[in-house]
């Protein structure tokens, strides 16, 4: 479907960057990426693509985000909204730049 890597297709924020092991610098397809408002109330998410890249949109700014895959670690963090810069099509955007996460040992 047009729309499995951004269901939401909301515009009043976006999230961008790259998933990858942090051991080989490789890129982690089929990553999910998790953004949440303020409050932990509305939550979107996105899946990563073949060269580890994701893009999530909201219909609200995000402040919280997790990331990870399948057999890896998750790593989450906070970030402002206030710092989103306007992307080409003025969505708001906030680059979390690129993402590495650890193979879990099983």
């Amino acid at each position: 479907l047009s729309n499995y890597y951004n269901y939401s297709e909301g515009k009043a924020c976006r999230m961008t960057g790259r998933l990858i092991d942090e051991e080989t610098d490789q890129p982690i397809k089929g990553g999910v990426v998790l953004g949440w408002g303020e409050h932990w109330v509305h939550s979107y998410h996105t899946i990563t693509k073949e060269d580890g890249s994701f893009e999530v949109l909201g219909v609200h700014p995000f402040h919280h985000w997790i990331a990870t895959a399948t057999l890896y670690t998750a790593i989450r963090d906070d970030i402002s909204p206030d710092t989103a810069k306007a992307g080409k099509d003025n969505i708001p955007t906030l680059n979390l730049g690129t993402l590495k996460v650890k193979k879990l040992d099983l």
